[in-house]
């Protein structure tokens, strides 16, 4: 758990440190069309909070197994659906590798222009 959790930290930061960085591009020349790298950076936020809520959902459920009359089962559940929220976290560590490049690519462009 502590580790998913770090991992959505870090994320989280990843995430912050995108949106500013586009916002000093789009500072620096509004000609820039940043739309779509924006809906992407709105996709995975979304999907950052989906899996966070399901960690929460999965804390719950660990309470649940200690309860249990079948942990076993339980276990199995919670199990499944830790590997659930780590696939998504590297869905979108992918798409935030994906972004970083996009956004480079804007940076690269930029500065051809302006030679």
């Amino acid at each position: 758990m502590r580790r998913i959790e770090a991992a959505i930290r870090r994320l989280e930061r990843l995430i912050t440190r995108i949106e500013s960085r586009l916002n000093k591009i789009e500072l620096a020349d509004e000609e820039i069309d940043t739309a779509e790298i924006r809906i992407n950076l709105d996709t995975a936020k979304d999907k950052l909070a989906e899996a966070s809520a399901a960690l929460t959902q999965a804390k719950t459920s660990l309470e649940d197994i200690l309860a249990s009359d079948n942990p076993k089962e339980a276990f199995a559940e919670i199990k499944k659906l830790i590997r659930g929220i780590k696939e998504q976290l590297i869905e979108i560590h992918r798409l935030l590798v994906r972004l970083i490049g996009e956004i480079k690519g804007l940076r690269v462009g930029q500065g051809g222009e302006s030679e």
